[in-house]
């Protein structure tokens, strides 16, 4: 119910409308409740459907991570079906997508919105089926017959009619172009076409044959106006990122572990967080931080300077970049706090420190705020970076040539190792000529105190 509210959402905040579930919604997800049509490996059986459907019930009702749905996948059929955690995450994400976008199909309803063009990133990884539905345009009520195909086949429990309401298409099993004529026979409008489907929609105000849709809507104030005056802002945010970081990547990429995969607003899995990544190429920003990031990229493309609060947001998406470049051998999940800790602390200091590259590749050559955003003591991550800056002033390590070496360390070894390898660097460039052994055991035992209690196991 959570993925589909907040896909109603997403369409009718910027129209300044109730986008509360109606019965038609509420029908629908009892609906899908029922029989949510989860076939493994295009298999299908009714008592793992039941498994699945009983264990995520309650994550259902009350919105969880795409993690946390896949976690509960895996343990709920745990004994009955034998998947990698990779797949698990796959049918978690797209299960979630599909609902989140029937939750669109609602607010475009309701918002009296008549036509959505289809967007799809395009870069070297999107599939043949994405590529050739990028910019197309479809009536809401086209979007409406494949939803109530999907729900009527679930009233029926028939998997066949499910399947073919939504049909998974595989990029690696077609060559060349798609025609027009496949996309018929595919029959399929509304995304994800497949797995990891990075595809999105917009509300559109123009008909298909030039003709403007003669649509009103009324504002909080009680005025009318033309639709056009109400385009999703959310919406322009986030492909206006897509586009700056899909330029960004295809000049940087290189440099991260997995390039780029996505960016979206919102979803994020922490209430306090200003910007996450899956550390495999995806990129997310509250909607607060995405809206200010926006408001800086127009800016710059102005010859406008930047306040602190927008060079601040930045550096968090250059953060959540830093956390791309670092190599690791096990999921963050498994990470123990003070691994968490210790990648985090390194990464933000980091960041703090090179953010102005970040901002110079995208055409801000003179950043303004740095020295602030490197002391500020609310920024992301400070109650471990700024003790650990303290420590690194300290020790007259706070220097260029430090920050070359600590660079070093985060992009070649092991992410979850940051903390062990943090210490050890610290040990050996405190180092005091002429010391005993006995001094040095002193010196290495306090430096290690501090860090494990006052840095990473904060």
């Amino acid at each position: 119910m959570e993925a589909y509210t907040e896909g109603k959402r997403k369409v009718c905040k910027p129209f300044k409308i109730d986008y509360s579930l109606d019965d038609a919604d509420l029908g629908a997800l009892n609906t899908l409740d029922e029989f949510n049509g989860w076939y493994i490996r295009d298999k299908f059986s009714k008592d793992t459907s039941d498994i699945i459907n009983r264990e995520l019930g309650d994550l259902l009702e009350r919105g969880g991570t795409k993690r946390e749905f896949a976690k509960t996948l895996e343990t709920a059929l745990e004994g009955h079906v034998e998947e990698s955690k990779t797949y698990w995450e796959l049918l978690a994400d797209h299960t979630l997508t599909k609902i989140q976008n029937m939750g669109h199909v609602s607010g475009y309803e309701t918002a009296g919105v008549q036509y959505v063009k289809i967007v799809a990133v395009i870069d070297n990884k999107t599939t043949p089926i994405c590529r050739a539905m990028n910019n197309k345009v479809f009536k809401v009520a086209d979007f409406r017959k494949q939803y109530d195909k999907i729900i009527h086949a679930a009233e029926k429990h028939d998997l066949k009619a499910y399947k073919a309401a939504q049909p998974m298409v595989s990029g690696k099993a077609m060559k060349g172009e798609i025609s027009e004529e496949d996309i018929k026979k595919l029959g399929i409008k509304l995304p994800p076409y497949h797995f990891r489907c990075r595809t999105t929609h917009v509300a559109y105000f123009s008909d298909p044959n030039g003709i403007v849709p003669k649509l009103e809507i009324e504002d909080q104030g009680g005025r009318s106006s033309h639709p056009e005056n109400f385009v999703s802002e959310g919406n322009e945010v986030e492909i206006n990122i897509q586009n700056t970081m899909k330029r960004y990547m295809d000049k940087y990429g290189d440099e991260t572990q997995f390039g780029y995969k996505a960016f979206h607003v919102g979803g994020l899995t922490s209430s306090t967080a200003l910007a996450e990544t899956d550390s495999r190429g995806t990129y997310r920003m509250a909607e607060e931080s995405a809206s200010i990031f926006n408001r800086a990229i127009l800016k710059i493309q102005n010859g406008r300077m930047l306040t602190f609060e927008e060079e601040y947001a930045g550096q968090n998406l250059d953060h959540e970049i830093w956390h791309n470049k670092a190599p690791s051998k096990m999921p963050w999940d498994l990470f123990s706090d003070a691994q968490k800790n210790g990648h985090e602390t390194l990464t933000e200091f980091i960041s703090r420190r090179t953010c102005n590259i970040f901002w110079d590749r995208l055409g801000y050559t003179k950043m303004q705020h740095q020295q602030e955003i490197i002391d500020n003591p609310k920024g992301g991550y400070s109650r471990f970076v700024i003790p650990f800056t303290e420590m690194m002033r300290e020790y007259n390590l706070d220097t260029p040539e430090s920050l070359k070496e600590l660079i070093k360390i985060h992009t070649k070894k092991p992410a979850e190792n940051a903390y062990k390898n943090l210490t050890i660097w610290m040990c050996e460039k405190t180092k005091v000529k002429g010391e005993t052994s006995e001094q040095k055991r002193i010196r290495e035992e306090r430096i290690k105190t501090r860090l494990r209690h006052e840095v990473f196991n904060k």
